[in-house]
This record gives C-alpha cells, structure tokens and sequence, in this order.
C-alpha cells in the first residue's frame, strides 16, 4: 500500500525549497514573495546610496567605493539607510517565524543557533540603518573631529551584524554538510 507520509528531499531538508503549507502541499505561502523583497530592498537602498551620495574625500584622497556607512553617514543616503535597513529586519522577522517553523518540521529538529545568530544579525542591521555614522565622519577620519557616541554605537552594531552572520553562515554550511542523503 502507498503510504501518505512525506519524505522530504535534500532540497527540502537543506531548507532550499518554497516555504510550503502546513500540509506541503506544494502551495506556496504569500509569505514565501517575502524574502526575495528583502533582497530586492537591501540591494536598491545599497544601489541608490551609491547613485545619490557624492565621493567621499578622506585623507590621500577620494575613496572610490566606499563602505556603505560611508555613504549614509549624510545626504539623502542617512535617510535611506534610516528608512531601508530597519525595514529590511522588520520584514525578516515576519518572515522568520515561519522559515524556522518548516526548518524544524522538515529536519526534524530545532536550530536555536540559527534563530539566534540571524536574529542578533538582523538587529544589528537595524541599529545599523537607524544610527548613522555621525555626519562629520570624514573629519574624523583624516583626525579634525572627535569620534562620537552615534558612530561608536553605529560601528559596534556593525560588528554585531557581520560577526552573528558569519556565524550563522558557518551554521548553515554544517546543516548542509551533516544532511542526509536524498532518499
């Protein structure tokens, strides 16, 4: 007799498929357009910062491709990194939850490592983006200016970011590297 239970394959286990129903049905969630606007959001905030915010001109010279601080620290960049960052982690903690509920259904286990890295990740960003570098950071940088509380709390959330999301990545490759073979 055929049996009704469902296997899921190393694309699903990986967490690489659509976000399915609760029956995995198959039918994709309207939570499931979420992550690709979270791209498509970071990527035209980082593309406009660079097309609205002029060179940046620090000791030696003027910097070519500078860190994105660097290019919302003032101008129309410090607004949209204010508004686009933070909007960027409100929209990944409404997709979360249910990414990490479908992880722990298909794998068959919780992975509280991955939660809380992307979690401390995702605020990180949001400080990022809601903090500006403080708009004299280019007097600072060639020693006109003190640094100050808005860019220290800027940088270490910063750190915070790349820090939980190197980590989170290191705990996804040995999700990806213990997975079971597809049946």
């Amino acid at each position: 007799p055929e049996s009704s239970t469902y296997e899921p394959s190393t694309a699903d286990w990986l967490g690489l498929a659509r976000t399915r129903t609760e029956g995995l049905s198959g039918h994709m969630r309207p939570i499931a357009c979420l992550p690709p606007c979270i791209l498509l959001v970071a990527s035209t905030a980082i593309a406009a910062a660079y097309a609205l915010s002029p060179p940046v001109s620090l000791v030696g010279g003027r910097v070519v491709t500078p860190p994105i601080s660097l290019l919302m620290y003032d101008g129309p960049g410090r607004t949209l990194g204010q508004v686009a960052f933070p909007a960027v982690s409100l929209l990944f903690g409404c997709v979360a939850p249910a990414f990490f509920r479908d992880l722990r259904r298909v794998t068959g286990a919780a992975h509280p490592g991955l939660v809380a890295t992307s979690a401390a990740a995702f605020a990180g960003l949001a400080v990022v983006g809601a903090v500006p570098l403080q708009r004299d950071v280019p007097a600072v940088m060639r020693g006109e200016a003190r640094l100050g509380a808005d860019s220290v709390l800027h940088q270490s959330a910063a750190a915070v970011f790349f820090a939980a999301a190197i980590a989170h990545m290191a705990l996804w490759m040995r999700l990806c590297v213990t997975a079971p073979p597809a049946s």
